[in-house]
């Protein structure tokens, strides 16, 4: 993985796209009312990433299950490793059995 990190260096920021959606909770001024305002009357519009979210300071910004910059290359080979439990040039990262466990349902059979 070459291209993902928890901050965007300055001379890659140029690759960087706009995130589509609500504007972020924690945008100066905004609220949950008129978060939820936004939400209600479909404005979801374009900002841009450094709005709300810092491209060049992982500590400011702290969010459980988000946080980290990546390319569509370095997220598809996260992918690939866990199908086949090994990197690209072949190394094993994750065991056999371990591999198995995550692909055997774990639902019910009524699900």
């Amino acid at each position: 993985m070459l291209d993902t990190a928890f901050e965007v260096p300055q001379a890659k920021r140029h690759r960087l796209s706009a995130i589509h959606g609500l504007p972020g909770l924690f945008a100066p001024g905004m609220t949950f009312g008129a978060l939820f305002g936004h939400f209600m009357n479909g404005k979801i519009g374009r900002r841009e990433v450094q709005d709300t979210y810092p491209v060049d300071a992982p500590d400011a910004y702290q969010r459980g299950g988000t946080g980290l910059f990546a390319t569509a290359a370095d997220y598809l080979g996260v992918a690939m490793m866990l199908l086949h439990g090994r990197a690209g040039d072949g190394t094993r990262i994750l065991g056999r059995k371990t591999l198995e466990l995550m692909h055997t349902n774990h639902l019910p059979a009524d699900r």
